[in-house]
């Protein structure tokens, strides 16, 4: 497929994994849809916060805003951040899929 959208992708890939400092990488996309699919792959989250994204401005457009401190204090929990994941099994789960 070759569209705007995934030759900056590819650009973004590439960057990332031409960084000698990184030791793993993951698309975010892919590890939010497994986690969807098999929650039991969650190993550590560091809280529950609400978070919204902005979809109007013109300089934060696609950001997702988390209110870290509470300041919401009436605000319901709408967003866990996961921290860990079993990436051994994440990646069997891929490969079951894929292959």
């Amino acid at each position: 497929m070759s569209s705007p959208f995934v030759r900056f992708l590819n650009l973004a890939e590439r960057e990332q994994l031409n960084d000698s400092n990184k030791t793993d990488w993951h698309i975010a996309d892919a590890l939010v849809t497994a986690v969807t699919l098999e929650p039991s792959l969650v190993g550590q989250v560091s809280g529950c916060y609400n978070a919204m994204p902005e979809v109007q401005g013109m300089r934060a457009r696609g950001s997702l805003f988390v209110d870290y401190n509470n300041s919401l204090k009436n605000a319901p929990c709408n967003v866990v951040i996961v921290e860990k994941v079993d990436l051994l099994r994440y990646k069997r789960m891929l490969l079951s899929y894929l292959a």
